[in-house]
């Protein structure tokens, strides 16, 4: 089953919406991979999010992803139900 979206009332940004599905290998040794969905409903702020590996998709189901870099803005990607 589906996750369920977080109600408008409780706020859930990209990093605490995070959960993971399943992953292959060992961290220990740096190999592998592993997969997570997540869910939110509102910015991350001031907070700060670092995948060291540099391998990362992110897939909006529904509304709009804006991801800014220290770079400036990286990606603008937006889905219409």
């Amino acid at each position: 089953h589906p996750f369920d979206i977080p109600p408008g009332n409780e706020k859930v940004d990209f990093v605490d919406g995070l959960k993971t599905l399943a992953g292959n290998g060992d961290p220990t040794l740096r190999e592998g991979m592993a997969m997570h969905i997540y869910a939110a409903n509102q910015s991350m702020g001031n907070k700060a999010f670092c995948n060291s590996d540099g391998d990362f998709m992110i897939i909006p189901q529904q509304g709009r992803l804006d991801v800014q870099t220290e770079m400036g803005r990286c990606v603008k990607a937006w889905f219409i139900d």
